[in-house]
């Protein structure tokens, strides 16, 4: 790594919205010196970690029947229980009992 670079160039040379070994690359220095520089420069850089998931996250909120229980979306959708409950929570959709039934409210 060279001392006397200009890494505030050469980071607005960069294209917007990479990813930290993107950048890295871009940049020629290893991952842990690219995160310094990002940091430090405060260039807006992506976490590539969700983009190797996406297919797991198939869960297609028109295509699901509401009533139904996470369990048996999750199963539907090949997805987990988890995820259905934090899509049924950000739509705001009712919950359903484990067992299939309204609550009682």
């Amino acid at each position: 790594m060279k001392r006397n670079r200009n890494w505030e160039q050469a980071i607005a040379g960069l294209v917007a919205c990479l990813t930290f070994h993107e950048v890295s690359k871009r940049l020629g220095v290893n991952y842990q010196v690219a995160r310094r520089i990002i940091n430090e420069y405060g260039y807006k850089a992506v976490d590539g970690r969700k983009f190797g998931q996406v297919d797991n996250r198939k869960l297609e909120p028109d295509k699901v029947d509401w009533r139904m229980s996470n369990v048996d979306i999750a199963r539907q959708f090949g997805v987990s229980r988890e995820r259905v409950r934090f899509v049924r929570n950000y739509l705001g959709k009712p919950k359903i009992e484990s067992r299939g039934r309204r609550r009682k409210v």
